[in-house]
């Protein structure tokens, strides 16, 4: 008998945690989504792609550079120019 009113006061305790713990991480999602921010792996897959991107831009200036001293030099265009790999 004591086994069963411990049993049904713990369940009568537990069911309130429960809800608060379901609104709370809600509202704690909800709150988060609004900051926008991101997990660190995402963040680190980002980083890597600009990265990437910052070298193919880096790589097309040197491009850019050459085929306009050629093309002030009178040399023409160069027809096998290379595009950057980007990941």
């Amino acid at each position: 008998m004591l086994e069963q009113l411990l049993q049904a006061v713990s369940e009568q305790i537990s069911a309130p945690k429960a809800d608060f713990e379901k609104n709370l991480r809600a509202w704690l999602s909800g709150t988060l989504d609004r900051l926008e921010i991101v997990s660190h792996e995402t963040f680190m897959r980002q980083e890597q792609q600009l990265i990437a991107a910052q070298q193919a831009i880096k790589t097309l200036e040197q491009q850019v550079t050459a085929l306009e001293q050629q093309i002030a030099q009178g040399k023409g265009v160069q027809e096998n120019v290379t595009e950057p790999q980007m990941k």
